[in-house]
């Protein structure tokens, strides 16, 4: 929903913390209890950094939890490949930013020091070139087999970009394709 109010960054934020908190194998994790694979399916998209919108052509964007990974279409031949640059890690908790590592020097001594892990998307290009938003890919860029390359940042203030298809499509931006 973020991804509406220009706030990507939000929706990252919420759904690493969804994420961290119940998709794990302790007693209450969901594993298991997956509800015929809408569970797992959510799972899996969200891993790879995007989010199907039912009946359109768009796939939102967040952060993978993968430094590269590769879909490939049989049917058309194609492969897309996911870079994402900046990539050093998923924090436990699922949010992004500045966190603090504790640390025991010379078995004594305690230091915290912080660690930015950048999960945030701030920019989007494919093969090579600037793609009119941070927010969504559209289905084509997996039809034709492309290079998509997401640029990671610790603020969560990142915005889907200036363009006016910046914004995912919606019924307030004039519909879907």
């Amino acid at each position: 929903m973020y991804h509406y109010a220009n706030r990507p960054g939000l929706s990252t934020q919420r759904s690493r913390q969804t994420i961290a908190q119940f998709f794990n194998t302790s007693v209450n994790g969901l594993p298991g209890n997956d509800d015929s694979g809408a569970m797992g399916s959510y799972v899996a998209f969200y891993l790879a950094g995007l989010y199907p919108l039912p009946a359109t052509q768009q796939f939102l964007l967040s952060s993978p939890y993968f430094q590269q990974m590769s879909f490939f279409n049989p049917v058309l031949n194609s492969t897309t490949q996911i870079v994402v640059k900046n990539f050093n890690g998923n924090p436990p908790n699922g949010t992004g930013g500045r966190v603090f590592i504790e640390a025991r020097l010379l078995l004594r001594l305690r230091y915290h020091f912080p660690i930015a892990y950048l999960v945030y998307h701030k920019g989007v290009a494919v093969n090579g070139q600037p793609y009119k938003s941070n927010c969504y890919l559209d289905w084509d860029v997996f039809t034709s087999g492309s290079l998509v390359e997401l640029t990671l940042t610790e603020d969560i203030g990142v915005t889907c970009g200036n363009g006016t298809n910046a914004l995912p499509p919606s019924l307030s931006t004039g519909g879907y394709d």
